[in-house]
This record gives structure tokens, sequence and C-alpha cells, in this order.
């Protein structure tokens, strides 16, 4: 499978699988290319198999990104919906939720990664209002009381609440209370990585995002290379920069409230966003079979197993469905154990592996592999 050619062009996002807002291409055995999407319909049973369009329907049920986050502008704050909820919002809103798929997903750290996610816990909001007393003024003081109420119980509602009047503000409000937290944050110790952040992002943005305010309520989180981070339906999050390999239901469904200019959509937001604590999300690899690690998520849609950079040689047993073989630094030589034909992959590369098709032999010179399939049972 050839995704595309760069070039010297700087992408933001290069996507590899079947999404038709952007499908890859499949090379033919004959020499000749033809978009994923299209291929699906025309070879669906020799593509995807049997188990996977019982499980899934004829098309690819996951989908590989290579992400890089400019720190200038890093992404949005976003949420991805249910499954139940993409469906309702896709029939509601196409021009802005393009299918009616859920966006569970895993990204694997290349560089250092640094993002926003989920809301922070009842004990840090506390000491968040009690650090900029002032917020009082902006948020309305019942909010900020429930916030300090101590009953464990109410964590989530009161964080909603808060996060709730944040968005509510006028563009006016907003301007004032970042002018507020402009002065304020620097001088408050345990918020120092915050005030930086906010300070950068303020230079992008303005002074009118509720995603400025809206940012303080949430966890920095920081992921080393070869750290791995699960975000499921309904948590808030936000890339701020780094690279990393994506892997995802296929789905191109995003919820935003704040930092971006795009559209954003708050009142679905506040209606689904999860604000429990602590959030799971921080994932480490495990050893798995032939060689690779895999990463172990809920998702149905895919398995994600990774070949580190510093092994040559591994094996891909034979699946039952399709498996994407992504090839990232160096390159790599996948052969089939049952016909002997070989593809050579170099950086960016990728290769579709039907099911079925028996073993590969992978070897690696200075690359880290990739390999998706669906998670069948």
């Amino acid at each position: 499978m050839v995704a595309g050619h760069a070039d010297d062009a700087r992408l933001a996002e290069f996507w590899i699988g079947g999404h038709p807002k952007a499908p890859a291409l499949l090379e033919l055995p004959d020499g000749t290319t033809l978009a994923l999407d299209q291929a699906l319909v025309r070879y669906t049973d020799a593509l995807l198999g049997q188990r996977t369009i019982d499980r899934f329907g004829s098309s690819l049920p996951f989908l590989l990104k290579i992400l890089s986050v400019n720190r200038e502008y890093g992404l949005s704050i976003q949420l991805h919906p249910t499954k139940a909820k993409a469906n309702e919002l896709h029939h509601k809103a196409p021009q802005h939720y393009p299918d009616a798929n859920h966006k569970p997903e895993v990204g694997v750290a290349l560089t250092p990664v640094s993002l926003l996610y989920g809301i922070k816990s009842r004990e840090a909001l506390m000491s968040l209002v009690s650090a900029l007393p002032e917020l009082k003024r902006f948020v309305g003081g019942g909010v900020i009381a429930g916030v300090s109420e101590r009953d464990a119980r109410l964590g989530a509602e009161t964080s909603k609440a808060l996060l709730a009047a944040i968005f509510a503000l006028t563009e006016s409000e907003v301007a004032q209370c970042t002018e507020y937290l402009a002065g304020a944050l620097p001088s408050v110790l345990q918020l120092k990585e915050e005030a930086t952040l906010f300070a950068r992002l303020r230079e992008r943005y303005g002074m009118k995002d509720h995603g400025l305010v809206a940012m303080l309520l949430m966890n920095v989180v920081h992921l080393a290379p070869g750290q791995a981070i699960f975000i499921a339906a309904n948590v808030p999050h936000a890339y701020l920069e780094g690279d990393l390999i994506e892997c995802m239901a296929c789905s191109d469904n995003v919820v935003r409230a704040g930092l971006t200019p795009k559209y954003k959509d708050v009142e679905t937001l506040l209606e689904v966003v999860d604000c429990t604590w602590p959030l799971d999300g921080v994932r480490s690899f495990t050893s798995g079979e032939n060689g690779f690690q895999v990463v172990v998520t809920p998702a149905e849609e895919f398995r994600l197993q990774v070949l580190p950079e510093s092994s040559s040689r591994a094996r891909i047993a034979h699946s039952e469905g399709p498996g994407v073989v992504l090839c990232v630094g160096g390159g790599a030589t996948i052969t089939s154990c049952v016909t002997g034909r070989c593809i050579e992959l170099g950086d960016g590369g990728a290769a579709l592996l039907p099911p079925l098709t028996g073993d590969y032999e992978v070897t690696t010179s200075q690359a880290m592999l990739v390999y998706a399939t669906p998670a069948l049972p």
C-alpha cells in the first residue's frame, strides 16, 4: 500500500487507511494504483476477510496516522464522541461530522510529546481556584464554592459546571479574564508549567479564545519516546507539541471547543465531556509475539504492535484480518513465507497485508515498524 509521497513538503498529518476524506493509494500487482476505499469496494473479501466483514462491515476498521504537532499552534481542545453520539451528529451536521463512527485512539510518541489530557482532580482544582481568587469574578462564586466542597461524589459534576461557566463567558469577559491570568499566573509556583503554556498559546490565539482559560482545568501530560496514551470517547484533550504515531477507529469526528479557528461545538462538548478523575490513559508496551511489543487498549477496531528500532528481524504471524505495516525511520523488507514475494519499504512507507495469506518475515535497518490489525476475538 502506497500512502503517497510528501516529497519535501511539511505535513501536519499523514493518513494511512481507507477513510474517504484522505484514502491511501493501493498499488496493485500490475503496478496500477487505486484509492484504498475504492479497492475495498472492489475486492472486499480478498482485502478484509470474512471475520472483519462480519464484525466491522466492508471498510478497513482502523486508520493509522503520523502526526507532527507544531508547538506554536498545538491542536484544539477537543473530544471524540461515542458511536451513538457520532451517528446523531453525522445526521444532524454532516458538514462538521463527516462519518457516523466513533474514534477511540492511541498515540505512540516518536519524540517527546506534550498534551492536555482530561480534567484535573478535585484537589488540583481547589488549589487552582485558591491560587487565582479573581476567577470568582468571572465564573461566579457559586461555581467556585462548588469546587471547594469536599464531597467527592460531586467531583465530575462541579468540574463540568466550572468548565461550562468558562465557556459561557462573553468575548469581552474572556479578554478580561485572560488579561488577569497573564498577570497572575507567573507568580503561582504550582502553575508554572501552565503559565508558560498559557503565554505561548496567548501569542497565537489572542485574548478572546475560551480555551486559554479552559486549559487551566486540564492535566498537562508528557510522553517520552516509546510511551503511549489511549484516548477514549468523551475525554477532552489537546496535543501541544511533538511527533507521534496514532492508531484509531476509522473516523474523523472531532468535537472542538477552544484553541482553534475551526468550527467549535461547545454545546455538544459540554453535553458529553467526561470530567471524571483519574483517567488511566498513559500506557506502556508489553511483550507480544514474534519480537513485537503490543500496547493494550479496549478498542475493538485495532490492535497496535511495534517492532522497536533496536530489533532487526521478526515474523508477522498468519492473520484472519487485514494488517497494515508502517515503516518509520530507516527501511524494511517484508517477505511472504508462502510466495517469497518481497516488499521494500522506506521511511513512511506502508504495506497492506491481506488476511489468510500466511506468515511474513520482517527485516529492518534503523527503522521502527508499526503493525496494526483489527482486534478480532
